[in-house]
C-alpha cells in the first residue's frame, strides 16, 4: 500500500499509524506493544511510552485474553486479515470496546515489517452502549408483554397477528402457533368492520382507551372485554404495528349484573317496607321510602328529601337532634329511641327509631329506621288506666259498702233530731246536703266497680245521643250555649247498656257546658271509621292546660272546683266495659275534644245527611 504525504512517499506502516483516523497497534507474537499511534493511546488512556512497556494482554477485558492470546499463538496460521470486536480496560478501569480489524504477518502490510501483528482499533464503546440499552428495552418489552396480567396482541397494519402473550392465550384458548398471521382472529364476523376502522384510526395516530366489546373465545363463547389499542412507531415515527390490550371483564360484569340485581332487590325491599327507612346526610333528608313519606304526612318526595331533620321536630328538640347527629358521625349506633315527630298535618305522632352510621355517596350518613308507636303508647296507657280503674274499683266497692251502712243511720237520726229542734233548720238542710252529697260519691263508687253491664242489646247510637242532648240542652240555653249535632250516616248500631252510654254523654255534654261560662257552641259528629263509630264531642271553652291532659281520666283528679274526680273516671270505666276507647285532645284554635270509639254492630252503612 502506498501513502502520499505532500509530494513524498512514505513508507506504508509509517503512513498508517500517522494517517489512520482509528487507533493503530503494533504488536509481537507474545504481545508486547511495539508501536501504538496517539489516536489509539487516546481511546486506551495510557500515554504511548506506558503502552510500549506493557503487553496487550494487560488492558484486554479478562474474558477476552484467551482469544486474543489464540489469535497471537496461530498468527502464521490466520488469514491475511480478520475482523473482531473486543473489550478493552481503560486506564480510568470502566470498559471500552473496540472493533479490531488484525491484519496478520501474511498481509501486503505486515510483510513490510518485522512485526508479525498490526491492529486497527475503531472505537465502537457507544454503538455497544446503544445496542446493550436496545437489547435491554427488548427484554424488558418482552418481559411486560409476556408478564403481563393482561391480553397482548401485536397486529401488522391489516391486523394479522404478529405476537401474542400468555395472558392472551389463557383469555381466548388459542396458542400463539394457531393465531400468528391470522387476520383478527377473536374478532366475529359482526365486529370486524368496527374493529378495521378501530386500526385506521390508529394508523392515523389516534389511541383507542377502555373500549368495552365482546370477543370470541375459541370455543365459541362470547368474551367481554375492555380494549385499549396504540400505535407502535418507527425511529422515523411511522406506524408500522398496533398494540392492542385485551383486560377480562367477563367476571368484573358478572360482579356488576349481580351488584345491580342485588340493589334492585334492596330498593324493592325497602320500597315496600311497612316501615319507614330514610337517609341523612349533613343533617338533611336526601332519600325516604313510601312509608317514610307516609309517616311524615308527606304525598311527594319534595316535601321531605332536601329539608332539615329539625323540620318535623319541636325547637326545644334541636340542639338534643343536633347532638344525636354529633355522636352518629363517631360511629355510636342509637337503637329503638323514642322521639316524637310533628307531621305536616301539624299531627304530633310518637316514633321509634334506629340510627345506622352510614356513607351514602361517599359521605358520611345515617340510616334510619322508624316506627309509628302512636297507637301503642296509646294502648300502652289505656292499659295502664285500665289497670288502675280496677284497682280503684275494687277498692271503691269496699269504700262505699263500709260508707253507705252508718251513712243509713246517720241520716235517720238527722231527720229524727231535725223533729226535735225546729228552729235549727237551716243547720239540718247543711248536714242533709253533705249526706246527699256522700251519697252521690258512694253512688259513682259503686258503679266504678261493677264487673259487668246490666243489659246489653244493639241500640242505635244516634238515637241515644237523641235522647240524651234535650236532657242537657235546658243548661245549655241557660248559659248561652248550642248543642248542635252532625251524623254522617245512620244506623250505626253498638251493642250496649244504652242508660250507661246516656251517663257518659251527659256526662260530657255538662262539662263542655261548664267549660263555656260565656256561651258557645258544642257540636257533636258521628261517624264510621274503619269498623268503628266515632263520636267527637267538641267545645268552644279555653281547653284544657297541657300538663293536664294526661292526668285527665285519673281517678279524683278534676279541674273543677267542687268536682270529685269520678265523672270521667265512670265514664271511661263504661266505655272500657263496652269495647271501646275515649281520649281527649286541645283543638288547635280553642276548646277541647273528646273522641270515643265503639264498635259497630252489623254492617249496614247508612246514608249521609
Amino acid at each position: 500500500m502506498t501513502i502520499v504525504k505532500g509530494n513524498s512517499l512514505k513508507d506504508p506502516v509509517t503512513a498508517l499509524f500517522e494517517l489512520a483516523p482509528i487507533g493503530v497497534v503494533m504488536i509481537e507474537e507474545n504481545g508486547q506493544i511495539l508501536k501504538v499511534n496517539a489516536i489509539f493511546s487516546r481511546f486506551i488512556g495510557y500515554t504511548e511510552e506506558e503502552l510500549l512497556q506493557m503487553s496487550v494482554h494487560e488492558f484486554t477485558h479478562p474474558e477476552d485474553r484467551i482469544i486474543t492470546s489464540k489469535r497471537l499463538t496461530f498468527i502464521d496460521q490466520a488469514p491475511a486479515t480478520f475482523h473482531m470486536e473486543k473489550r478493552y480496560l481503560h486506564k480510568e478501569g470502566h470498559i471500552i470496546w473496540g472493533l479490531v480489524q488484525g491484519l496478520s504477518k501474511n498481509s501486503d502490510i505486515s510483510q513490510q515489517h518485522t512485526t508479525n501483528y498490526i491492529a486497527l482499533i475503531q472505537d465502537i464503546t457507544q454503538i455497544k452502549r446503544q445496542e446493550e440499552e436496545l437489547r435491554a428495552t427488548k427484554e424488558k418489552y418482552e418481559s411486560f408483554i409476556q408478564n403481563s396480567s393482561d391480553a397482548i396482541m401485536i397486529y401488522d397494519l391489516e391486523g394479522h397477528v404478529l405476537q401474542v402473550n400468555k395472558a392472551f392465550t389463557q383469555l381466548s384458548g388459542w396458542q400463539e402457533d394457531e393465531v400468528m398471521g391470522v387476520k383478527l382472529p377473536i374478532t366475529s364476523s359482526d365486529q370486524r368492520l368496527k374493529f378495521e376502522g378501530i386500526i385506521h384510526k390508529v394508523i392515523l395516530g389516534q389511541f383507542v382507551h377502555n373500549l368495552e366489546t365482546v370477543q370470541k373465545h375459541k370455543d365459541g363463547t362470547d368474551i367481554e372485554v375492555s380494549m385499549s389499542v396504540s400505535p407502535i412507531r418507527n425511529v422515523h415515527g411511522d406506524v408500522i404495528m398496533l398494540a392492542a390490550i385485551l383486560r377480562d371483564l367477563t367476571v368484573q360484569k358478572a360482579l356488576s349484573r349481580q351488584a345491580k340485581q342485588h340493589e334492585a332487590s334492596f330498593k324493592h325491599l325497602v320500597e315496600n317496607w311497612p316501615d319507614a327507612f330514610m337517609i341523612v346526610k349533613k343533617g338533611v333528608w336526601v332519600y325516604s321510602n313510601p312509608a317514610g313519606l307516609a309517616l311524615l304526612g308527606a304525598s311527594q318526595a319534595e316535601q321531605v328529601i332536601g329539608h332539615s331533620v329539625c323540620t318535623f321536630h319541636d325547637p326545644e328538640e334541636h340542639p338534643d337532634i343536633q347532638k344525636r347527629l354529633a355522636k352518629g358521625h363517631q360511629g355510636k349506633i342509637y337503637r329503638a329511641q323514642l322521639q316524637k315527630f310533628t307531621r305536616l298535618d301539624g299531627q304530633t305522632i310518637h316514633v321509634e327509631m334506629t340510627s345506622i352510621p352510614a356513607v351514602y355517596e361517599d359521605e358520611p350518613a345515617f340510616h334510619l329506621l322508624l316506627r309509628d308507636v302512636t297507637e301503642h303508647i296509646k294502648t300502652e296507657e289505656l292499659m295502664r288506666v285500665s289497670d288502675k280503674l280496677n284497682a280503684v274499683g275494687q277498692l271503691a266497692a269496699g269504700i262505699a259498702h263500709e260508707i253507705r251502712n252508718p251513712l243509713t243511720a246517720i241520716k235517720g237520726f238527722v231527720q229524727l233530731t231535725q223533729i226535735r229542734y225546729p228552729d235549727s233548720h237551716h243547720y239540718f238542710d247543711i248536714i242533709r246536703s253533705e249526706i246527699e252529697r256522700i251519697e252521690l260519691i258512694t253512688g259513682e263508687l259503686l258503679l266504678l266497680a261493677k264487673p259487668s253491664l246490666k243489659t246489653e242489646q244493639a241500640m242505635d247510637l244516634c238515637e241515644i245521643i237523641n235522647q240524651v242532648s234535650p236532657l242537657v240542652e235546658t243548661q245549655g240555653m241557660l248559659n248561652n250555649v248550642q248543642i248542635v249535632r252532625d251524623f254522617k250516616a245512620n244506623h250505626l248500631a253498638v251493642l250496649c247498656d244504652s242508660n250507661q252510654l246516656k251517663q257518659v254523654f251527659i256526662n260530657l255534654l255538662k262539662n263542655a257546658i261548664e267549660a263555656m261560662p260565656s256561651g258557645g257552641e258544642i257540636k257533636i259528629v258521628v261517624e264510621l271509621e274503619e269498623g268503628n263509630i266515632k263520636v267527637t264531642i267538641t267545645d268552644q271553652g279555653p281547653g284544657i292546660p297541657f300538663d293536664q291532659l294526661s292526668s285527665i281520666g285519673q281517678p279524683f283528679f278534676t279541674t273543677k272546683l267542687n268536682g270529685t274526680g269520678l265523672g270521667l273516671v265512670v265514664s271511661y270505666k263504661i266505655i272500657q266495659n263496652h269495647g271501646g276507647t275515649i281520649s281527649v285532645e286541645n283543638m288547635p284554635d280553642q276548646g277541647a275534644a273528646f273522641t270515643i270509639k265503639l264498635p259497630r254492630v252489623g254492617s249496614d252503612s247508612g246514608d249521609s245527611h
